[in-house]
């Protein structure tokens, strides 16, 4: 499985059940990795940070993403 802070890390090409649009990487971190996404919806950019999966299967961990 690759992990999100591989550099062959390949982003989902949707999220959201195709709301929003993966266009690629803006930067990657200890804990997450950054993405720019266009909202298909509201149609404009989004920056969307995505946990790391090895951070994200800790209950500590997701409950300080969703604070922060």
């Amino acid at each position: 499985m690759s992990d999100l802070t591989e550099p062959s890390y390949r982003p989902p090409s949707s999220l959201d059940r195709g709301r929003y649009t993966v266009e690629k990487v803006l930067g990657t971190g200890g804990t997450a990795t950054v993405l720019l996404a266009r909202d298909t919806r509201m149609n404009v950019n989004r920056a969307i940070k995505v946990l790391h999966p090895q951070i994200a299967n800790t209950d500590s961990a997701r409950t300080r993403f969703m604070n922060e």
